[in-house]
């Protein structure tokens, strides 16, 4: 599995300039509203912020598996679009557990 630093990730960054980013910037409260309503592009990327931000304390020492990232992001849109008032730092909590379970279960 190809790991790459969060800082790195980061660096790629979501430019200020970003339509998106401009009309919601990442915070710790975000709503799944403000998440869905990035693009496909952006997405993996406020999941790597979030990554940091949530389960290190320190997004400078997170690291994000790639294929894991990728499979995070179709679950976590999935049950965003469901309930777009939902926090999405909890959606993304939830989306972990249902990933590392169905990771368990093929093991």
């Amino acid at each position: 599995m190809m790991r790459l630093p969060l800082s790195l990730i980061l660096a790629a960054g979501i430019p200020a300039t970003s339509p998106a980013f401009a009309a919601n910037p990442m915070h710790a409260t975000m709503t799944c509203r403000e998440f869905v309503s990035y693009d496909e592009v952006t997405r993996p990327k406020v999941v790597c912020w979030a990554e940091g931000a949530w389960r290190k304390g320190r997004p400078q020492d997170a690291v994000m598996g790639i294929e894991e990232t990728e499979r995070l992001i179709p679950i976590v849109t999935d049950q965003c679009r469901r309930a777009p008032q939902a926090s999405f730092m909890t959606e993304l909590k939830q989306a972990w557990d249902k990933l590392n379970d169905d990771t368990r279960r093929h093991v």
